[in-house]
């Protein structure tokens, strides 16, 4: 306020202030409003002047063009300042192709711009992507391959290169005609192992071999082994203790849960030279053949059945080569080498032998018979003692 008048009527009983005009009028005469002025005014009536706002302290100084006040903390006072601008330099932005909506300088609206043709976005029924992509599994699609070897070798190491997944990208891109995909050193995936969620996995320990390794390990648990050279026949499978990383030890098997069935005239092979086998044949009537190499310096050409404590036992396998398939059957004292019965054919006749004792035949009806012909009976016997 700048100015005031205070007006006094008797006639309605009222006081008039104008802080418009310095002058206070008493019955319609007029006096100038003198003294000194406070609150947010400084200096004397009849002209003082702003120093505060609502308290604040305002600045003496003078303004610049296009000054504002402003709040200056360390003044403690409302202060002269030029307005703060922003630091953006975008005036305008262009839609560009496969956009619509046209340029936008303050406020508007892009848009996709679907279309059939060059420089518009494809949906999902056009007929450009049935052209230029190939399905592959999981629902994925490939549509340009031509970059992707080079940002997966920047990408993948050899160390990288784990997941087993690889190997189906690798299959998809041949899919769609691109070249083989490299992965590592020399464009050749290189895998440390294969890891499975509960632990176990599938190494390459060894050149030639495959292991799958149990989990947890310890004395009772297995590796299974595949190795693929150790034959020129096939591939040798084993086990691997996996606490000692000893290979097929004593007392270890790779157990069959279900029919182990070897197909229509294939051999089931014993040793690694192939000198004893087991067929099933359809040649003739269906047929079980047991075989064995005969009439050789290394193998003796017989069968032996012994007892299951005897097995490996130097005397329960004969140390004769035999020139024609022999069967023999062997007591269970392993210290009698010749303790056994032998059948065989010598091509001329059928030979029943015995080694230790005497060769018994024994029947239950009490009757021996050669083609139906009795050959002893008990009368038989108790005569011949008696002589």
């Amino acid at each position: 306020m700048s100015a005031f008048s205070v007006t006094v009527s008797p006639v309605v009983n009222s006081i008039t202030v104008d802080d418009s005009n310095p002058i206070v009028r008493v019955d319609g005469t007029t006096t100038t409003a003198t003294g000194a002025a406070s609150g947010d005014l400084t200096g004397s009536y009849p002209a003082p002047t702003v120093a505060k706002v609502r308290g604040l302290s305002w600045t003496t100084a003078a303004p610049a063009n296009n000054d504002v006040p402003k709040w200056d903390a360390t003044a403690s006072s409302i202060v002269w300042a030029a307005q703060s601008s922003g630091t953006g330099t975008v005036t305008s932005i262009t839609a560009g192709t496969g956009l619509t909506g046209g340029t936008v300088t303050t406020v508007g609206t892009f848009a996709v711009d679907f279309g059939s043709t060059a420089g518009t976005a494809c949906q999902g029924n056009d007929a450009r992507l049935s052209d230029a992509r190939t399905p592959v599994p999981h629902g994925h699609w490939i549509s340009d391959v031509s970059g992707l070897q080079a940002a997966l070798d920047a990408k993948l190491d050899d160390s990288q290169a784990t997941a087993t997944g690889l190997s189906v990208l690798g299959a998809a891109s041949a899919a769609a005609g691109a070249t083989a995909l490299g992965l590592g050193t020399g464009d050749t995936p290189t895998f440390t192992g294969v890891a499975f969620p509960n632990g176990e996995s599938i190494t390459n320990a060894v050149n030639g071999r495959i292991d799958f390794n149990p989990s947890p390990t310890g004395s009772t648990a297995w590796r299974l082994y595949a190795d693929m050279t150790s034959f020129n026949v096939g591939v040798r499978l084993g086990v691997i203790n996996s606490d000692t990383n000893i290979a097929n030890p004593t007392g270890s098997y790779i157990v069959f849960d279900t029919t182990a069935q070897i197909a229509t005239d294939k051999s089931l092979s014993f040793h690694s030279n192939d000198w004893m086998q087991l067929r099933g044949t359809s040649t003739g009537l269906d047929t079980a053949q047991l075989s064995v190499l005969v009439n050789n310096g290394s193998s003796s050409g017989a069968f032996a059945l012994v007892d299951l404590g005897s097995l490996g036992t130097v005397n329960r396998s004969p140390t004769t080569a035999h020139v024609d398939p022999t069967f023999y059957v062997y007591s269970a004292d392993t210290n009698e080498a010749m303790d056994f019965v032998r059948v065989s054919h010598n091509r001329t006749d059928g030979v029943i032998e015995a080694g230790n004792g005497d060769l018994r035949l024994v029947s239950q009806s009490g009757v021996i018979r050669g083609n139906g012909v009795a050959l002893a009976d008990e009368d038989f016997v108790l005569a011949m003692a008696v002589l």
